[in-house]
C-alpha cells in the first residue's frame, strides 16, 4: 500500500497506486478553470442590478439540478434564475453569463495528465449541461482529446454525488470500481465516489491534482495504453 497523505487537499489518506488502471478526473476547477465572478459581473451589466444585491441569493436549487442531468431546458433553469436572483434579463443575456463561467485549459494539470494517459486510460466526469459542452467542446477541443471520454451528467441523466452516478460510469469505462482513481474539487463528490467504491481524493487547487498526478507518474512503469487513434 502506497500513501500520499502530504498531497495537499487530499481526503484519501490511503490510495493504492497499485491497483488502479483508470483515471476519472473532473472537469472544472480540475482540469478547466472556472470563473464565477464573470458570470456575475455579466448579469450585473446587462440588468443594471449591483452584484451584492443578487450574488447572496445565488443557490443550487432543483431546477438547476434538474438541468444538469437533462431533465429541463436552459430556458427553464433561466426563468428559475429570474425568480431565484430577483433580476429580469433577455433570454441571451443569461446565456452569454451563464457561458462566461467556462474558462481555460490548467496547463500544469494537462501536461501531467497526457503523460498518465500513456500508461492507462483517463476519463472525464463532470456536472455538466449543453451550453457549457458546447463552450468547452469547440474552444478546448484539442486539450480535451486526451481524454478516452467525457461523460456529462446531463448526457447520462445522473450527476455527481449520486452514487448511481459512479457506478454507472464505472460501467461506461468497463473497469471495476476500485480500480478507479477519482479526482474532484467538491468534497461531497468524492465521498460519493468512495462510496462507489471507487479511490477518490479531493484536490482543493491545481498544485494538489498536480501533486497527485506527479505521484501516480512515481508508480513504477505500466504497460502503456494503446492510443485512441
Amino acid at each position: 500500500m502506497h500513501e500520499m497523505q502530504e498531497v495537499v487537499g487530499i481526503d484519501a489518506n490511503h490510495i493504492d497506486r497499485n491497483r488502479i488502471t483508470t483515471l476519472l478526473l473532473d472537469m472544472g476547477g480540475v482540469v478547466v478553470s472556472l470563473h464565477p465572478d464573470r458570470v456575475f459581473t455579466c448579469w450585473s451589466q446587462a440588468s443594471g442590478v449591483d452584484m451584492q444585491d443578487f450574488v447572496p441569493k445565488w443557490s443550487i436549487e432543483q431546477c438547476y439540478e434538474e438541468y444538469e442531468t437533462g431533465m429541463t431546458s436552459f430556458g427553464d433553469l433561466a426563468r428559475d434564475l429570474e425568480r431565484q436572483l430577483g433580476i429580469a434579463m433577455d433570454f441571451e443575456d443569461w446565456r452569454r453569463g451563464w457561458n462566461a463561467l467556462v474558462g481555460e485549459a490548467i496547463p500544469e494539470v494537462f501536461e501531467l495528465v497526457e503523460e498518465l494517459a500513456a500508461r492507462f486510460p483517463v476519463y472525464c466526469f463532470t456536472n455538466s449541461n449543453p451550453e457549457h459542452e458546447s463552450i468547452w467542446a469547440s474552444r478546448l477541443k484539442r486539450e480535451l482529446q486526451v481524454f478516452v471520454d467525457i461523460f456529462n451528467s446531463s448526457s447520462i441523466g445522473l450527476r455527481k454525488p449520486d452514487v448511481r452516478a459512479f457506478e454507472d460510469v464505472a460501467v461506461r469505462m468497463n473497469c471495476d470500481p476500485g480500480q478507479v482513481l477519482f479526482l474532484d474539487d467538491n468534497r461531497r463528490n468524492v465521498q460519493g465516489a468512495i462510496e462507489s467504491g471507487m479511490q477518490a481524493a479531493h484536490v482543493a487547487t491545481p498544485v494538489a491534482t498536480a501533486r497527485v498526478l506527479k505521484a501516480l507518474l512515481e508508480t513504477p512503469d505500466q504497460p502503456p495504453f494503446p492510443s485512441k487513434s
